[in-house]
Formats: structure tokens, C-alpha cells, sequence
């Protein structure tokens, strides 16, 4: 291998096939170097982000105390009258359906 932490040996009397070689070993071994220290940049970006925002992000809805919903009582009748006005307001849809295939699709069933 013609290269040692990023510098390139000297080659006495070498061809061209070996400096071709070189070359590509060279730039090689760079991409693979450079993919190596972005990962690392990446990786020490992410545990910084976890570090610092962890718990430094706090939110706090304040409520007034007059916007606040009461609990209320009611009878069981009351309950049952209150969810057949909802059950009564749902609608329901029948519809049918005709699909036609077009080129392409399988036809046979």
C-alpha cells in the first residue's frame, strides 16, 4: 500500500500500472477517511443535541381556575337520554359500487 496516515510513500523506480494503483488506493482510502469523520461529526452532534435539550425544554399551560371544567352529576336516565340524542344524530351511507379494471389489471377472476 503506497499510502501512511494520508501521506504518500515515495516510490523509487515504480511503473505506471503501480502509480495507477497508488492513485487509486490514495482516493480510496480518503472517501473511506473522510466518511469516517463525518459519522463521528454526526454522531457527536446527535449526543450533544440529546445533552443539552434533554431536560432543558419545559412547556407549562397555565389554566385560570374559572376556565376549568366542572365535574357534574347525573342520573343514569339522564346519561342514557344525553348518548341517544348523540347515537341518534349519526347518519349512515349505503352506496354500490362499480369498479371497471383498466389496461393492465388482471380481469379474470
Amino acid at each position: 500500500m503506497c499510502i501512511s496516515r494520508g501521506r504518500i510513500r515515495k516510490m523509487a523506480g515504480s511503473t505506471g500500472a503501480k502509480m495507477a494503483v497508488c492513485l487509486h488506493s490514495i482516493s480510496s482510502e480518503g472517501r473511506k477517511l473522510l466518511m469516517r469523520r463525518v459519522w463521528t461529526c454526526l454522531a457527536l452532534a446527535t449526543l450533544t443535541a440529546f445533552a443539552g435539550c434533554g431536560g432543558s425544554i419545559k412547556h407549562d399551560v397555565h389554566i385560570a381556575k374559572r376556565d376549568m371544567p366542572v365535574a357534574k352529576d347525573a342520573s343514569r336516565e339522564e346519561l342514557i337520554e344525553k348518548f341517544n340524542a348523540q347515537a341518534s344524530a349519526a347518519k349512515s351511507l349505503n352506496a354500490t359500487v362499480e369498479l371497471q379494471p383498466t389496461a393492465g389489471s388482471n380481469t379474470a377472476a
